[in-house]
């Protein structure tokens, strides 16, 4: 839409090479005055956007005739592609490397052309979709040669091949695709494993899940025996327990919180997506000194009861939004001198914008209202490995999240454990849940809700 939007926009600004009449003067005229061509959509916005629809292709499995006929991710957006905009997303994908996205594209460009499928506007030939075909798959071949691409899960397990006969029909080339399907603790296999879990081909064992549950919790602050908080673990696997807090953030310091953000956020320009494996795509801003970051900072503090005294900055809170397509890659936390995670999430998500954890499978619903803690280094203070996590692509709607660090050097009160390579534990109710036998809810008392059901 994007690209329809500024050729045919451009076709009314631009003077034809052999006069216009009065009545094309007068129009070009009034929109000069009411839109400016340097104002965009330009180059980047267009590459942008295609960039958007491949990553969430691509992360979430879904077939390129379905996005092309308006069908995301099962709902009907009745927004249709034509040949000329599989094509230009084709050749875009092998550009940043997506080359079983690629030929997905490409291919089915190639189809539209070939059965006649296609718009007056397209301006593309079966010639030059072979072209493109043949050249996709050269640069495929010559990349997956060199050792920064080795088992790189956006590639085939082996070169295509020579000619467009060799390419094989859609089914012969999804078993070319099983990088991206094989899991392994190889960390070239990271981005299959972010994708796997954000679309759910990839999830927590069913021993796992069963010594999950969620509880009323009372005890962690005064406050919380008039009004408990519904908390449920949504990880406890080997060290990483991650607890979702549900409805703790009230709605007068979320409209507060992103008022003081609509001015001055920073837009993670599209170039860089490609120049890291940490990749990301969101608007971001540092707010700081301002009664509705502080109030989180207090509820954080009452959830948990870490502290977030006489520390430089210690009010600073990144507030990040994500618009469809937005997203930030699998990651760790390596900023020294901090010891947790704080996710606070300040909207709801139609579809997609899940934070996921990749060492235990475990998915976070992105809720309003709701605050998402984990512990990223030990006890000991040594940054704990397993504690990746990422937020996988929004398909509708947007995503806005606060998120905090903890400072390691003001919780001198928690446990002091003999094992270093352990995190300080999340209680329930005050109480260990490891006490008596292990996984064994029963002493935590009435605060105990269930162990939640779920569809694996």
């Amino acid at each position: 839409m994007i690209r329809r939007f500024r050729d045919y926009f451009h076709s009314w600004i631009t003077p034809r090479p052999h006069g216009d009449t009065k009545l094309l003067t007068k129009i070009r005229s009034y929109l000069s005055t009411v839109y400016n061509e340097s104002y965009g959509p330009g180059v980047a916005d267009i590459e942008t956007a295609m960039f958007t629809i491949i990553n969430i292709h691509f992360t979430y499995d879904l077939s390129a005739r379905n996005i092309s006929e308006g069908i995301l991710d099962g709902i009907d957006t009745r927004i249709k592609l034509s040949a000329k905009d599989c094509a230009l997303l084709g050749q875009h994908a092998a550009v940043t490397k997506f080359y079983t996205v690629a030929f997905e594209w490409l291919e089915h460009a190639l189809n539209l052309v070939k059965n006649n499928l296609t718009a007056d506007s397209d301006n593309i030939t079966y010639e030059d979709l072979y072209d493109a075909l043949l050249t996709a798959e050269i640069s495929h071949d010559e990349d997956a040669l060199k050792p920064e691409w080795e088992q790189d899960p956006k590639f085939f397990t082996e070169p295509i091949g020579q000619g467009l006969d060799q390419l094989g029909s859609p089914t012969q080339r999804t078993s070319k695709k099983s990088l991206q399907y094989k899991e392994s603790e190889n960390k070239n296999y990271s981005l299959s494993r972010f994708s796997g879990i954000c679309n759910g081909r990839f999830h927590q064992t069913n021993s796992e899940v069963s010594k999950l549950f969620c509880w009323l919790e009372r005890e962690i602050h005064p406050i919380y025996k008039i009004g408990p908080v519904k908390a449920e673990f949504i990880s406890i696997h080997e060290g990483v327990e991650v607890v979702h807090y549900h409805d703790v953030i009230d709605d007068a310091v979320i409209t507060s919180l992103t008022n003081l953000t609509h001015v001055g956020f920073k837009r993670f320009p599209y170039n860089a997506l490609t120049r890291s494996y940490l990749q990301r795509q969101s608007t971001t801003m540092t707010v700081r000194e301002s009664d509705a970051p502080r109030n989180l900072l207090q509820l954080a503090q009452r959830l948990t009861g870490l502290k977030a005294k006489n520390v430089p900055y210690q009010d600073r809170m990144v507030v990040s939004v994500y618009t469809p397509g937005g997203y930030f890659g699998e990651r760790l936390e390596k900023t020294r001198g901090t010891l947790a995670s704080f996710m606070f999430h300040l909207s709801d998500v139609e579809r997609g914008g899940d934070t996921v954890f990749l060492n235990s499978g475990a998915k976070a619903v992105s809720k309003k209202g709701s605050v998402i803690f984990w512990y990223n280094r030990y006890s000991s203070g040594r940054l704990n490995k397993l504690a990746r996590y990422g937020d996988c692509p929004v398909i509708f709607g947007v995503k806005w999240t606060a998120f905090w660090l903890a400072p390691h050097d003001q919780q001198n009160h928690l446990q002091c454990h003999l094992e270093p390579l352990r995190s300080p534990e999340v209680l329930v109710n005050g109480k260990s849940k490891y006490l008596e036998s292990q996984y064994n809810i029963n002493h935590l008392g009435p605060g105990v809700l269930s162990r939640p059901e779920r569809n694996i």
